[in-house]
């Protein structure tokens, strides 16, 4: 008999143990399935919220990050070694037929355009044209530059200035309005 309890629970054990084991079939998760997500590689979103389901509606395209009207404080780093504080509105307006041309709009005149080309990862940089960037302010100006998106609402601005009076650099942040 004092035999007899050791064995049971062994037996039990050994019996229990030798059972087939038998896969259960995975949960669905069928919410995941019906969120749209960007499947554009051009897209500032691409695969956001994947799995689900492609729908190109969501896109966020580079030019559209920086769509909007600004108004830019501008410090501007003279050849001569003045530093002069200047602001302007400026519109950055992009170009329906391609997803990474923008305009940038009324930075010296009104209706004069600096063409830029927008990246995925929220830079945008201005089309060198000319040997040493597109015409600024005059013809004798050429400008080239970096845009980089801070957050949802501003921008700085690093541009570099060529003109016949030496070399000025334009920094600041440009604040949506």
């Amino acid at each position: 008999m004092k035999y007899y309890f050791p064995v049971l629970i062994l037996f039990l054990s050994f019996g229990a143990s030798c059972e087939k084991y038998v896969d259960t079939p995975l949960e669905r998760n069928d919410s995941l399935n019906h969120r749209p997500y960007c499947n554009d590689p051009r897209a500032v979103n691409y695969n956001w919220n994947f799995p689900g389901y492609s729908d190109s509606s969501v896109c966020i395209y580079p030019s559209e990050v920086f769509e909007g009207v600004y108004n830019f404080n501008d410090k501007i780093f003279a050849a001569d070694g003045e530093t002069l504080i200047d602001s302007a509105v400026l519109s950055f307006e992009f170009l329906k037929q391609d997803f990474e041309k923008l305009e940038l709009v009324n930075f010296c005149t009104p209706n004069q355009t600096i063409r830029l080309t927008a990246t995925r990862f929220s830079t945008a940089s201005i089309d060198t044209l000319e040997p040493y960037g597109q015409i600024f302010c005059r013809p004798q100006d050429s400008v080239t530059g970096i845009f980089t998106v801070l957050n949802k609402d501003s921008v700085r601005l690093d541009l570099r200035v060529v003109s016949d009076s030496g070399i000025n650099f334009h920094r600041g942040i440009a604040v949506q309005l």
